[in-house]
């Protein structure tokens, strides 16, 4: 896209544009990795209190990594313990083995690998677009400092006036070389990390864009078929200790189980909204990053050139305003 006289100085309108959607896929994919790595450091969590809360349900059970308990086959069997002490059934019962383990590490690496990188990549966007400026003021001043050094060492050895560089930079001239520079650098900055943002983009967008499935299916296999599931165990759990015990508690203490029982239960009923709010915080890391790329194209909506345009006559008015007024701040008008 032509971006008339602005691209003399280094910028166009379009590359704010194009900042601004690399901010929105950091900031989006963000949200995600900090959901996402919340989400499953609960699961973790209840994979741990699952265990604990089946031992202390039942005096059969032992506190074990691996447990075998007895699931009634028949409505006729006589009551039997929770746990049994090997895999041999008895009658009206079968024994099943639960393996209720802390989640392996090396389990969960490629999930969070997976994300890490997802955070990585929008990480890398983010501190692009967020970039600050360089300091035109600042780093001029240094060199004026530099100069006047140097010159006071001229003077002192070869007896020559050096004029003051600081007091140049400080007069009405110095002042709008600097704005005109300083909107320069502007330009030149935006369209440096527009490169930059292109260059991480080409490097790493197709291998995120890839992952992305992979990211959603293994989230739902931890969500779902394991934390959901460790999530009603707790639940079962507290019923059967409830049901054991309430005959030899009082009122205080009965309330405070059933308050247990009742977080207990919306806990496992909460698992299948996290994760429909991770998929939505995928969805919207995917449609900011295809965003991005369209406006890398240079392909933009009806809406997106008016702003353009927009932006391009604001800067060109700024442009000409900075000019006129160091053209007049030198004598030339």
């Amino acid at each position: 896209m032509m971006c008339s006289i602005l691209s003399i100085l280094g910028g166009c309108a379009a590359n704010t544009l194009r900042v601004e959607g690399a901010a929105a896929v950091g900031k989006a994919a963000s949200a995600f990795t900090d959901s996402a790595s919340t989400a499953l450091a609960s699961a973790k969590a209840r994979r741990v209190e699952a265990n604990a809360t089946l031992v202390a349900s039942d005096p059969s059970c032992e506190p074990l990594a691996k447990v075998n308990i007895y699931v009634r086959m028949s409505p006729t069997a006589t009551p039997a313990p929770l746990c049994a002490d090997g895999l041999t059934p008895r009658p009206g019962y079968a024994v099943q083995s639960l393996d209720l383990r802390p989640w392996p590490e090396e389990a969960l690496k490629p999930t969070m690998l997976l994300i890490g990188a997802l955070g990585d990549y929008g990480a890398a966007l983010s501190k692009v677009a967020e970039r600050p400026d360089a300091d035109i003021g600042k780093e001029l001043a240094s060199l004026a400092t530099k100069a006047n050094e140097a010159g006071a060492l001229a003077k002192g050895l070869l007896g020559l006036e050096v004029p003051d560089a600081e007091k140049a930079l400080a007069s009405k001239q110095g002042e709008a070389a600097l704005k005109l520079l300083a909107f320069a650098n502007t330009l030149a900055e935006e369209q440096t990390r527009v490169r930059d943002i292109r260059t991480i983009v080409d490097q790493r967008g197709a291998l995120i864009a890839n992952s992305v499935p992979d990211i959603e299916a293994q989230l739902s296999d931890w969500l779902t078929i394991h934390a959901q599931s460790d999530a009603q165990i707790i639940q079962n759990n507290l019923l059967r200790a409830y049901r054991n015990e309430r005959g030899r508690w009082d009122y205080s203490q009965r309330l405070i189980f059933v308050s247990a029982v009742n977080n207990a239960r919306f806990d496992a009923a909460v698992y299948p909204q996290r994760l429909r709010a991770l998929k939505q915080g995928l969805v919207a890391f995917v449609d900011a990053e295809k965003d991005l790329r369209r406006l890398l194209r240079g392909e933009f909506t009806a809406k997106e050139r008016q702003r353009i345009a927009a932006l391009d006559q604001q800067r060109m008015l700024e442009a000409l305003g900075l000019m006129a007024r160091a053209v007049t701040a030198f004598g030339g008008l």
